[in-house]
C-alpha cells in the first residue's frame, strides 16, 4: 500500500491558508494550461503536471490520489467520474490548490482516515456532492464545501478557525446533495438551477432573549406587563436544508473556543457544507463548564452557524438535579473570553412562564416567578416578562412583598433592578411602585434604592400607618431587628428627606402641572368624571373629551400615576382618581380641608443612625425623623414646630411627640414630650418649659418680641388649636382661637435674657393660681398673686401684668416705716413706689442707715446680692463698732454699691479724693466700709512716697498697702524716683521713719513675678530681691537675697537687658551709686565674665566700672574657651571690650598661651526669645516681645613660624587662629607641615590648612596637594632628569617638575604617635585602608619604607615592576626587593627554547629553591601588576601546592619574569644593581621557578635608560641580555640558540632591534659588574670547555648564604 502524505494540524493550517489565498484572488489567477486526458494512465500524468503548478501541497494531494488509484481503492466507475469531474473543473479553470487539492484529499481521507474505510456507496455520494456543487455553485462555494469535508474526514472538524473549532465525535454520517425542495438529488436528473436558487441563506439573526443581561441595570421600563393568558413562545423557524449536506446521527458536538470546551451530546442533524449552517435535532447540554454537571437542558430543534461559537434554542427543558421539576424555556450558549477568576456567565436559560417556585431559599422566603440561569448565577426572570413575586416573612407573617420582572440570586443576595415594594406595618403598609431592590438572605436585610432614570426618582413611599408620603434616597428594611430606615447616602446629605402628610396640599404644585404640558391632566380627568358621571377612564377617552393629543396626554397621565394622583389597573389599563388626586382637586377648589404638614430631614446619616426610622417592635411604631430644623402644620393658622433636638417622633395617623417649640399664632409653646394629636388638633403639654406671648402692642406694630418666658408650669396642661376640621384655617365659620387649660397654675420668674443685667434668680418669683382660658391671643395677660423676693423684702400681694416695656412685672406701694433689708439691722425708708420691670426691682428716693454711715439716696436698685444707690450727701462718723475702727470722713456727691453677704460697701465720690491724718495723706480712689474697719482702693500720696494699691488699711499709726505699685522720691532728685516697685506690700510707720518693702509672692503667675521687682531709675538697674528697708533718716536702701535666685538687670535700652546674679546690694542715695556684692559671673554676649572678688559697682545710667584681672569663659552654653588676666569693660548684654590670654589646648593635650587681641562681636542669626540671656525669667518676659538681636564673640591671634606651634604631634602651624565662641574648635587659616629634622635635601613644604584642630591631623596626598607657592607636593623617590642620582621627597616639591617618578605615594597622611612614624595609607580594592602597604617615614631614624609599583626603566613598556623599599635618607642608602616583568619582544619560540634549556640545567644542577617562597611577600608584589582579585584567586590555588605564576594572569606571559630581585642604588654609577641570586619565575609560559646566579643592572642616563641582565644556571648554561635604546643584544651559552638569535634578527620587524651579542661582551659585563659592585667574588678562570662540578657541601653552604642574602621587609 502506498501512502504519500497525510495532513496533520500544520498541514491543515497551511492548506487553509493556501485556499484562502486562492479565494482572495477571486479567480483572477489560473494554473498552467494543462489539458487532462480521458485515458487513465495519461490522466494521471497530465494531472501530475497540473498539480505541480499548485506547489508542494497540490503535488502531495496528487500523489495521494495516485495511491488510491494504484491500490485499487477506487472502482472503475469512480475513476471515470473523478476523471470527468477533474476535466470539467479544469475547463472551468478551477485551481489546483483551492479546488483540486481538497477534493482529492477528501477522497484520500475517506479511504484511509476513516476506520473502517468509507464504503463505495458513500464514496459515490461524495463524488455526487462534488459533481452537483461544481454544477450548481461557484468556485468559492465548491472550495468551502470540499475544505469543510476534508476537515471533517481528517479530524472530525466541522469548522476550524483561529479562535474557535467545532468537532463532531462519534455516531455515523452520510453525504447527500439536496435540491431546493429538499429532495436528495443523488439519483435525480440534473436540472439547471442558479446559484441563488440552490443556496440556503444562514438563519436570520435576531436579538438574543438574554440581551441586556450583562448590563449593570438592564434597560427596563419598569412597567409591568398584563398577565393575560398563559405565555406561548414565538419559536424561530428552522432554515431549509439544501445543497451539499453532511448528515450526522447520534453525535456529540464539541465547541472549543477561548480556552473553553463544551459538549452537546446525543444530537444529530444536517450540516449545509457550503453555508456552514447546522440544523440540529435533540441533544443534551450540561452546565459542566460552570461546575454543575447535574444541571442540563434537553433541546428539541435548533440551528447554529459553525463558524460562530454560539448555540441558542427556543424550546428546551431544564433539569436542575435529581428530583427537580423540569422547566420549559429558552437556552443560549456563547463562548466569550473572560479574565482570570471571572465567573462563568454561560450557558444561560430562562423559563417561559413566571410560575416557578424557587428551591432552597429558606422557610421565611416565598418566591413564585420566572427561573433563569446565567452560568450558575440564579435569576428570577421569564421569557414572558410577567412579574415574579418575592415574599419575606418574619415569625411566619409577611414582612414585605416585592414584585418585579427580574430577580438575581447570587450567593446570599437577592436583587431586582426594578420592582414594586410593599412593606407591612400591622394592617397598613409602606409602598412604592418601582425601586431598585437588594436583599441579604443571611442578614435578612433589604435595601431599596430610588431609580431616577425611569421617572420614579421623585415618587415617594406611601406610609398608610403614619399617613405620610416619604421621599428618601434609600430605604433599609431590617427584618430580624424589625427596623426600617429612610436615608440619604454619600455627599448628598444636603438634599433633605421630605415627608408630607396624606392631607398635604400645595396650590403652587397643583398649578405648575399645567405649565409642564400646556394642559392640566388632573383637571381634565375631574371634568370628565363630573361630566360623564363615571369614575374610570382611559387615555383615549380623556384625549377625545378634551381634544388634546393622545400621546402627550398619555405621557402626562403616566406621570400622574407614578406620582400617586391616579390609580391604574395593571390588566385593563383603566385609570381613576386616587385619594391624593381627589384631595388636590377639591382643595384647589376650596371645597375640602387640608394641611401643610411637611417635614424635612437634613441629618447626616451614619451606619447606625439614619434620617428617619421606624421601630416595628415598638408598640407605637414611631416614625422617628432626625435633622428636623423646622416643620409646618398649617400656614394660615401659623402653626409650625422647632424641635430642640431636631428629632420628631410621628405615630399612627400623624400624631407626633417632640421636644422643643410649637408656635401657634402669637403664642409659643416650649417643652419636652409635647404630644400632638392630629385628629383632635390639640397638644398635651406634658413637660412645659415656657409659654410665651407676643404683646398686642408689638403685634399691632408688626414687631417681634415675646413675654411669658418667666412663667413656669409645674404640672401638664392642654392646648386646643381651633377646630379639628379646620386645619387649613380656611373653612368659614370654624373656630381659630386657642384654648389653654392649666389645672395647677403657674409661677413667674424674672430671669429672662431680655432683662439684661437685671436678672433675678429663681428664688425671686411671682405665684399665680389655676387657669382655663379659651380666648388665648385676644388681649394682654394679667394675673393676681404673691411676690417672693428671696429676703430682700418680706412677701407681699400684687397684680402681675404686662409692663410698658413689654415685660411681666408689677407696681407696689411700700409702708411709711420702711422695710428691713437683706435680713440685717440695716433699714431703708422709701419715698416712692416699688416697681418691677425690665429695669429691675427699684424705688425713687429714701434713706439708708448702715454701721456708722448714714446715706441720703436719690434712687435705689435692689438686686438679690447687692444694693446700688447714689446721693448728694453722706457721712462716716469716727468710732468703733465691734472690732472695727472707722475714721471720720465726709461724703459729697457719692455713688455706693453694697454687697451685704460680702460685708462690703464701696463708696466713690465725684472727685475720687479723701483726706486722712490731718491732711498729710490723701487717697485718690474709693473707700470700702466693712464691719472690720475702713479700707481704701486707689493712689495714696505723701511728699516722699506714692503707693497705688487695691487694698489699703487705715489705722492710727499709719497705713498698710498690699500689692502696691511703689514710688519713692528723695528731695535731692527733685521728684525723680530713686526706687520703684510692683506688687509690694508696704508697712509705713510714721512714728519710726522706717518703711519695710516686701514683694508680694502670693497667688502670682509667672508674668506677675517678672513684673514684681525693685528698680533704681538713676542707676538704671532693677533687682529681683524681694525685701528692702528704707531708712529715711540714714538715706540708704539696703537689700539682701539668695545669690542663686537674686538677679540684677540693667534697664537702659543701650545695655539690652544685661542681667547677672548677686547676693546683696546697698543703694547710697547721696552718691547715687549701687554697690552689688556676691556676683558669681556676668554673661555678656556669649561670654561668661568672672569679676575679681565678685564686686560690681554701678554708677548713673547703668555705667559699670571696668573689671580688672577678670576671667572669661566662652561661650556661655558649652564653655569651650577659657581666658585669664582679662581687662574687661562690660558694655551691655551683647557687648564687651578688652583683652585676655587664651588657654589653647593642642591635639597632644598640651596647653599653650595665646595672646588674643581686642574682642569683636558678630551679630548672630535672629532668635525669638532664645538669645544669650542669663536670667531665664527675663527671657520669658521678653519672649512676648520682638525677636532679640544676639551676638557671639570673635578673637584672633597671628602665629609666626618662630612660635613653633604644634597643632598636633609633629605638625607645625603658622598663620591665623580665630576663636568663634559658639564653635568648639578654633578656626585655623594658615599652613601646616610635618615638623622634621633639618635636612638639606628633604624639606617639607607649607601646606594650606583651614581645618579644625583634631587629635590627629590628616593630609590627603594626591596630585592636588600643593604648597603655599602652588607647587605640587609629593612623597616618594625620584630620578633627576638630565642629571644624576635619585632623591626622596616627603610632602615636598620635586627638585624639578620634570624629574622622573620611581615611586610616589598617595592616600591619607597621618602621624602615628605610638610608632613615631609618618604614614601615608591608601585604600585597597575592598575599600579598607592598607596599613601594611603604607608609605612610612621615621624622621628620627631617617628611614622610609613603601610597597607598590615602581618605574625603574624608561621607556616603561619594556619593564613592569613592583616591590618594597627601605630607604635611609641620611645615608642615601636605597634597598629594594622587586618583582620585574621584562617585555622585550623576543620571539616566543626562541624564548621558550631558552627557558626549557634553563629548566633542564636547573634540574641537572638541582637548583630547586623556589623563585620566591614567601607567598605573602609575593602577593604584595603581584597586586600592583595583576590586581587584588587575581592575586586572591592565585593565593587560593597556591596555598598548599606550587602553581606556575604565569597562570595567575596573562600579564605575566612575558619574555622574562623575575619574582624576586634585590636592588641597590649606586650613586657613583647612577644605576640600580641586583645583589644575591635572582628568583626567576617564568619565561613566557615556561615555568622556571628557581633562584640562580645572575645580575640585573639598570643604568639611568641622559641619553636614555639601559638595562643588562645576566642569568647563570651553571657556569656552562647562561643567558646575557643587553638593552640600549632601540636595540636588545642577546647571547647565550648555547650556539644553537645564538644561531636562532642571529637568524631572527634578520627577520625582526619589531620597533626594538634584536641583535646577537658576543661572548666577550658578556664577559666584560660580568667582570665590570663584580669590580664595581662587589656583590660576590670573581670566579677563577677555567679552561674552555671544562665543566665545573660543585660539591654537596659547597652547595649547602651556598644555600645558607642565599638565605642570609634574602631581602624583603
Amino acid at each position: 500500500m502506498k501512502r504519500y502524505y497525510t495532513y496533520g494540524p500544520a498541514g491543515r493550517s497551511l492548506m487553509g491558508f493556501l485556499i484562502l489565498a486562492a479565494l482572495s484572488l477571486g479567480g483572477a489567477v489560473y494554473g498552467q494550461a494543462v489539458k487532462l486526458s480521458d485515458k487513465p494512465d495519461q490522466f494521471l500524468s497530465d494531472l501530475q503536471k497540473l498539480m505541480a503548478t499548485g506547489g508542494p501541497v497540490s503535488v502531495r494531494a496528487q500523489k495521494n490520489l495516485q495511491a488510491l488509484w494504484e491500490e485499487n481503492r477506487l472502482n472503475p466507475q469512480q475513476r471515470e467520474r473523478i476523471m470527468a469531474l477533474s476535466r470539467k473543473m479544469n475547463t472551468k479553470r478551477y485551481q489546483p490548490v483551492a479546488h483540486f487539492t481538497p477534493l482529492y484529499e477528501s477522497l484520500y481521507q475517506a479511504s484511509y482516515a476513516q476506520q473502517p474505510a468509507l464504503p463505495a456507496q458513500e464514496l459515490d455520494n461524495l463524488l455526487t456532492v462534488a459533481e452537483k456543487t461544481v454544477e450548481h455553485s461557484d468556485q468559492k462555494a465548491f472550495a468551502k464545501t470540499m475544505e469543510t469535508l476534508r476537515l471533517f474526514l481528517t479530524s472530525r472538524l466541522l469548522y476550524a478557525g483561529n479562535y474557535n473549532k467545532l468537532y463532531a465525535h462519534g455516531g455515523t454520517f452520510s453525504l447527500r446533495y439536496l435540491d431546493a425542495a429538499g429532495r436528495d438529488a443523488g439519483n435525480q436528473p440534473d436540472t439547471k438551477t442558479t446559484d441563488a436558487e440552490g443556496t440556503t441563506a444562514a438563519p436570520a439573526t435576531s436579538s438574543s432573549r438574554f440581551d441586556g443581561w450583562d448590563d449593570p441595570i438592564p434597560l427596563d421600563s419598569g412597567k409591568t406587563r398584563p398577565l393575560g393568558p398563559r405565555f406561548i413562545p414565538q419559536l424561530k423557524p428552522m432554515p431549509a436544508v439544501t445543497g451539499p449536506v453532511l448528515t450526522l446521527k447520534n453525535n456529540t458536538l464539541a465547541m472549543v473556543a477561548n480556552g473553553d470546551s463544551v459538549l452537546l451530546s446525543e444530537t444529530g442533524g444536517d450540516l449545509m457544507l457550503k453555508d456552514g449552517i447546522w440544523v440540529g435535532k435533540g441533544g443534551k447540554f450540561t452546565w459542566e463548564l460552570a461546575g454543575r454537571p447535574d444541571i442540563f437542558v434537553t433541546l428539541d430543534e435548533y440551528t447554529l452557524a459553525t463558524m460562530s461559537p454560539r448555540l441558542s434554542a427556543d424550546d428546551v427543558t431544564l433539569t436542575m438535579g435529581q428530583g427537580s421539576r423540569p422547566v420549559k424555556g429558552v437556552f443560549e450558549y456563547v463562548s466569550k473570553k473572560r479574565a482570570a477568576n471571572q465567573p462563568v456567565t454561560y450557558p444561560r436559560f430562562m423559563s417561559w412562564q413566571s410560575d416557578v417556585t424557587m428551591p432552597g431559599l429558606g422557610s421565611d422566603l416565598d418566591y413564585k416567578g420566572g427561573l433563569a440561569l446565567s452560568g450558575t448565577r440564579l435569576v428570577g426572570a421569564s421569557a414572558s416578562g410577567q412579574l415574579s413575586v418575592l415574599t419575606v416573612k418574619h415569625n411566619g407573617k409577611p414582612s414585605f412583598r416585592v414584585a418585579g420582572r427580574r430577580f438575581e440570586f447570587v450567593d446570599s443576595t437577592i436583587t431586582a433592578p426594578v420592582a414594586s415594594f410593599a412593606g407591612y406595618i400591622e394592617a397598613d403598609s409602606v409602598t412604592h411602585p418601582a425601586v431598585q431592590f437588594r436583599f441579604n438572605r443571611t442578614e435578612r436585610i433589604a435595601w431599596l434604592n430610588k431609580i431616577d432614570r425611569l421617572g420614579y426618582g421623585k415618587v415617594p413611599y406611601a406610609d398608610s400607618y403614619h399617613k405620610f408620603y416619604i421621599l428618601p434616597e434609600v430605604v433599609r428594611w431590617d427584618v430580624p431587628r424589625q427596623k426600617v430606615d429612610f436615608y440619604q447616602i454619600g455627599a448628598k446629605h444636603e438634599v433633605p428627606i421630605r415627608l408630607e402628610s396624606f392631607d398635604y396640599f400645595d396650590p403652587q404644585r397643583y398649578s405648575t402641572i399645567s405649565v409642564d404640558y400646556g394642559f392640566h391632566p388632573l383637571q381634565i380627568a375631574a371634568n370628565y368624571i363630573s361630566t360623564k358621571k363615571t369614575q374610570t377612564f382611559l387615555p383615549d377617552d380623556l384625549a377625545q373629551f378634551a381634544k388634546v393629543n393622545v400621546n402627550a396626554l398619555s405621557a402626562a397621565l403616566d406621570r400622574m400615576v407614578r406620582e400617586g394622583y391616579l390609580d391604574q389597573d395593571a390588566n385593563t389599563g383603566l385609570m381613576r382618581l386616587s385619594r391624593k388626586g381627589v384631595l388636590y382637586i377639591l382643595a384647589y377648589a376650596q371645597k375640602r380641608d387640608f394641611d401643610n404638614f411637611q417635614v424635612q430631614s437634613m441629618f447626616v446619616s451614619s451606619d447606625s443612625t439614619k434620617n428617619a426610622s421606624i421601630d416595628l417592635k415598638d408598640k407605637n411604631k414611631y416614625l422617628t425623623v432626625r435633622g428636623v430644623d423646622r416643620f409646618i402644620i398649617s400656614d394660615s393658622l401659623k402653626i409650625f414646630g422647632i424641635p430642640s433636638d431636631k428629632t420628631l417622633r410621628i405615630g399612627k395617623g400623624r400624631a407626633f411627640v417632640m421636644n422643643g417649640q410649637l408656635k401657634a399664632g402669637t403664642i409659643r409653646y416650649s417643652g419636652r414630650d409635647l404630644a400632638f394629636d392630629y385628629d383632635k388638633f390639640s397638644m398635651n403639654l406634658n413637660k412645659i418649659d415656657s409659654i410665651t406671648f407676643t404683646p398686642q402692642k408689638l403685634a399691632a406694630q408688626g414687631k417681634t418680641g415675646e413675654v411669658g418666658g418667666d412663667i413656669k408650669y409645674e404640672k401638664p396642661g392642654v392646648v386646643y388649636f381651633g377646630s379639628a376640621d379646620n386645619k387649613s384655617g380656611r373653612i368659614k365659620d370654624k373656630k381659630t382661637t386657642q384654648r389653654l387649660v392649666m389645672p395647677e397654675g403657674m409661677t413667674v420668674y424674672f430671669n429672662q435674657p431680655i432683662r439684661g443685667d437685671k436678672i433675678y434668680n429663681e428664688k425671686v418669683y411671682f405665684k399665680i393660681p389655676a387657669i382655663d382660658n379659651d380666648s388665648i391671643g385676644k388681649g394682654d395677660i394679667s394675673f393676681v398673686g404673691t411676690f417672693y423676693s428671696n429676703g430682700m423684702f418680706p412677701p407681699f400681694k400684687a397684680e402681675l401684668k404686662t409692663m410698658p416695656d413689654n415685660t411681666l412685672g408689677f407696681v407696689h406701694k411700700a409702708p411709711a416705716a420702711g422695710y428691713p433689708v437683706y435680713g440685717s439691722k440695716s433699714n431703708v425708708k422709701l419715698t416712692g413706689e416699688l416697681v418691677m420691670d425690665k429695669e429691675g426691682l427699684r424705688a425713687e428716693g429714701g434713706v439708708l442707715n448702715h454701721l456708722t454711715a448714714s446715706l441720703t439716696t436719690d434712687g435705689v436698685l435692689f438686686m438679690p446680692d447687692s444694693l446700688v444707690t447714689s446721693g448728694k450727701a453722706g457721712q462716716i462718723r469716727e468710732g468703733v463698732v465691734g472690732k472695727g475702727y472707722f475714721p471720720n470722713v465726709q461724703l459729697n456727691n457719692y455713688t455706693m454699691k453694697w454687697w451685704p453677704k460680702a460685708d462690703s460697701m464701696v463708696i466713690i465720690t465725684k472727685g475720687n479724693n479723701f483726706n486722712f491724718y490731718n491732711g498729710t495723706t490723701k487717697l485718690d480712689g474709693n473707700v470700702v466700709l466693712r464691719s472690720s474697719g475702713l479700707f481704701g482702693n486707689g493712689t495714696l500720696r505723701r511728699n516722699d512716697i506714692e503707693a497705688i494699691s487695691e487694698n489699703i488699711k487705715f489705722n492710727k499709726e499709719g497705713f498698710l498697702a498690699d500689692k502696691a505699685r511703689l514710688r519713692v522720691i528723695a528731695d535731692k532728685q527733685a521728684g525723680k524716683p530713686i526706687l520703684l516697685g510692683n506688687d509690694v506690700d508696704v508697712d509705713f510707720n510714721q512714728v519710726k521713719s522706717i518703711v519695710n518693702f516686701t514683694i508680694n509672692k502670693k497667688q502670682q503667675s509667672i508674668d506677675d513675678t517678672l513684673e514684681s521687682s525693685f528698680e533704681f531709675p538713676y542707676a538704671a538697674y532693677k533687682t529681683s530681691i524681694n525685701r528692702a528697708q528704707w531708712n529715711i533718716s540714714a538715706k540708704t536702701i539696703a537689700m539682701k537675697g539668695d545669690v542663686k535666685t537674686s538677679t540684677f538687670t540693667a534697664t537702659g535700652e543701650e545695655q539690652e537687658g544685661l542681667t547677672f546674679n548677686g547676693s546683696a546690694a546697698v543703694y547710697e542715695v547721696e552718691k547715687m551709686t549701687l554697690n552689688i556684692s556676691g556676683v558669681p559671673y556676668i554673661n555678656s554676649a556669649d561670654a561668661r565674665i568672672y569679676p575679681d572678688k565678685g564686686v560690681v559697682s554701678i554708677r548713673r545710667n547703668g555705667e559699670m566700672l571696668a573689671l580688672k584681672n577678670a576671667r572669661l569663659e566662652l561661650d556661655t552654653i558649652s564653655l569651650h574657651h577659657r581666658l585669664k588676666n582679662g581687662n574687661i569693660q562690660v558694655v551691655s548684654r551683647t557687648r564687651f571690650a578688652g583683652d585676655a590670654t587664651y588657654q589653647f589646648a593642642t591635639a597632644a593635650g598640651d596647653t599653650a598661651s595665646i595672646k588674643m587681641g581686642s574682642f569683636d562681636l558678630k551679630e548672630a542669626p535672629v532668635l525669638a526669645s532664645n538669645g544669650v540671656v542669663a536670667d531665664t525669667r527675663s527671657a520669658r518676659r521678653r519672649s512676648s516681645q520682638k525677636p532679640l538681636t544676639t551676638y557671639y564673640t570673635v578673637a584672633r591671634a597671628e602665629i609666626e613660624e618662630d612660635d613653633k606651634l604644634l597643632l598636633a604631634p609633629k605638625m607645625q602651624f603658622k598663620g591665623n587662629i580665630t576663636m568663634q565662641a559658639p564653635e568648639k574648635d578654633l578656626t585655623i587659616d594658615g599652613y601646616i607641615k610635618p615638623a622634621l629634622k633639618k635636612r638639606q635635601d628633604l624639606i617639607s613644604g607649607w601646606i594650606p590648612f583651614k581645618e579644625k584642630v583634631v587629635e590627629s591631623i590628616e593630609i590627603k596626598v594626591d596630585n592636588k596637594l600643593k604648597n603655599e607657592g602652588d607647587q605640587p607636593l609629593v612623597a616618594g623617590i625620584h630620578y633627576r632628569l638630565g642629571s644624576t642620582g635619585i632623591y626622596p621627597t616627603f610632602l615636598s616639591p620635586k627638585e624639578d617638575p620634570k624629574d622622573e617618578d620611581i615611586f610616589t605615594a598617595t592616600g591619607v597622611m597621618r602621624y602615628d604617635s605610638k610608632d613615631k612614624v609618618f604614614r601615608i595609607v591608601s585604600k585597597g580594592a575592598d575599600g579598607l585602608e592598607d596599613i601594611e602597604g603604607a608609605f612610612t617615614f621615621d624622621d628620627n631614624k631617617g628611614s622610609m619604607t613603601f610597597k607598590g609599583p615602581l618605574t625603574l626603566l624608561n621607556p616603561t613598556q619594556y619593564l613592569t615592576a613592583s616591590g618594597s623599599a627601605r630607604i635611609n635618607v641620611d645615608s642615601a642608602l636605597y634597598r629594594l626587593n622587586t618583582f620585574m616583568v621584562f617585555n622585550f619582544p623576543v620571539a616566543e619560540p626562541l624564548n621558550t627554547a631558552m627557558a626549557e634549556k634553563l629548566v633542564k640545567a636547573n634540574l641537572e644542577e638541582k637548583n630547586d629553591e623556589a623563585a620566591d617562597d614567601d607567598l605573602n611577600r609575593l602577593s604584595d608584589k603581584l597586586a600592583p601588576i595583576i590586581g587584588a582579585k587575581a592575586v586572591e584567586e592565585y593565593r587560593n590555588k597556591a596555598q598548599n601546592q606550587h602553581v606556575p605564576l604565569v597562570q595567575a594572569s596573562p600579564k605575566l606571559n612575558a619574555m622574562l619574569v623575575l619574582a624576586n630581585a634585590n636592588l641597590r642604588w649606586s650613586e657613583k654609577y647612577n644605576a640600580f644593581y641586583s645583589t644575591g641570586q635572582l628568583g626567576i619565575s617564568n619565561m613566557n609560559t615556561v615555568d622556571v621557578n628557581a633562584q640562580m646566579d645572575g645580575f640585573v643592572e639598570i643604568r639611568k642616563g641622559a641619553a636614555g635608560d639601559e638595562v643588562t641582565i645576566y642569568l647563570e644556571s651553571s657556569p656552562d648554561v647562561w643567558f646575557f641580555y643587553d638593552y640600549h635604546p632601540g636595540q636588545l643584544a642577546i647571547v647565550t651559552s648555547e650556539q644553537e640558540l645564538n644561531d636562532r638569535i642571529t637568524a631572527g634578527s634578520k627577520n625582526s620587524k619589531s620597533s626594538l632591534e634584536i641583535v646577537p651579542a658576543s661572548v666577550d661582551e658578556k664577559t666584560m659585563f660580568v667582570d665590570r659588574y663584580l669590580d664595581q659592585y662587589k656583590t660576590k667574588a670573581k670566579p677563577i678562570p677555567k679552561a674552555p670547555g671544562t665543566k665545573v662540578v660543585k660539591k654537596e657541601d659547597e652547595k649547602k653552604k651556598e644555600k645558607e648564604k642565599k638565605v642570609e642574602e634574602k631581602e624583603g621587609f
